[in-house]
């Protein structure tokens, strides 16, 4: 993964297609389409969406197996009956003298059956928040 950052802001982000097998491109792409429409709270420096599914594509939704495959290990999970959440956290260094590092942390909830329920990120002091529904 690369991150282009210009003037202290998140411009791009690039993922070897290789990062990406385990996340299918429809789910790809109707999570970022969330996040044009998603709840923006300025004062809490928050974006939440929710990203609705088809039923269709509810097997098609990662798995925890299909997320540490790409991110690795996290570095604390939960379990409970109902869900497991796994905790990421990385350390980026965006200024020439590497002395500046910014940091990236990410929970992601699972449900009972081992599915993607819910990502939240935080970077550069923003939250982002998706949650997945599968349509009724």
């Amino acid at each position: 993964m690369e991150l282009f950052i210009e003037d202290g802001k998140l411009k791009c982000a690039w993922f070897e297609k290789p990062s990406l097998q385990n996340f299918p491109e429809s789910i790809l792409i109707k999570s970022l389409m969330t996040l044009g429409n998603a709840k923006i709270q300025k004062i809490n420096k928050r974006v939440t969406g929710t990203v609705v599914l088809l039923a269709s594509e509810k097997d098609q939704l990662p798995s925890y197996d299909d997320v540490s495959e790409i991110l690795g290990d996290p570095y604390r999970y939960d379990q409970t009956e109902q869900s497991l959440t796994a905790y990421y956290r990385y350390i980026i260094f965006t200024s020439p003298d590497n002395k500046t590092p910014r940091k990236i942390y990410a929970k992601l909830i699972f449900n009972d059956s081992g599915n993607l329920q819910m990502i939240e990120g935080k970077i550069s002091g923003i939250t982002i928040q998706l949650h997945y529904e599968i349509e009724q």
